[in-house]
């Protein structure tokens, strides 16, 4: 019984994560992770640099540079290298860029957020919980990649 409990809770996080993916109809020609991307880059200074990107997104760096790549001959980012260094290029969002974001990704969140009538110890409780499966699931990766290591030693 007690099993059956805890697979309908790992069931519901795949359930979250596919709550989380939800956006509005994007325009054709623009892909989710664009949306990542300015989010990522507007909300850390105004610029980062891919390899940045990269680690906040969870996504290789080859993959985020031809993200930026599409995102730059749509005019939604622009790149800046230092003069000192020209090996360093930090990505930038342009007007465009920040108004896509506003549309539809903040607008979005927003109007989920006055949606929602939870109170602050459910939102706390869930928090936590939360943390605590992450936590659970990365020691358990942790300790089988450990364990794989030994037996295909």
């Amino acid at each position: 019984m007690k099993k059956k409990h805890y697979m309908k809770l790992l069931e519901s996080l795949e359930l979250a994560k596919e709550i989380t993916a939800t956006l509005p109809e994007l325009p054709e020609s623009v892909k989710p992770s664009y949306l990542y991307v300015l989010n990522s880059v507007i909300d850390t200074d105004e610029s980062m640099r891919i390899k940045d990107i990269s680690e906040e997104l969870t996504i290789a760096s080859p993959n985020v540079t031809a993200l930026v790549n599409e995102m730059s001959d749509m005019n939604l980012v622009t790149r800046e290298t230092l003069p000192e260094d020209k090996r360093v290029t930090y990505i930038r969002a342009t007007e465009e860029g920040r108004n896509l974001l506003e549309k539809y990704y903040t607008n979005f969140h927003e109007a989920i957020m006055d949606s929602m009538d939870l109170k602050k110890k459910d939102i706390n409780r869930t928090l936590q919980t939360l943390t605590h499966l992450k936590d659970i699931y990365e020691e358990t990766a942790i300790k089988m990649n450990e364990q794989y290591k030994d037996e295909d030693a």
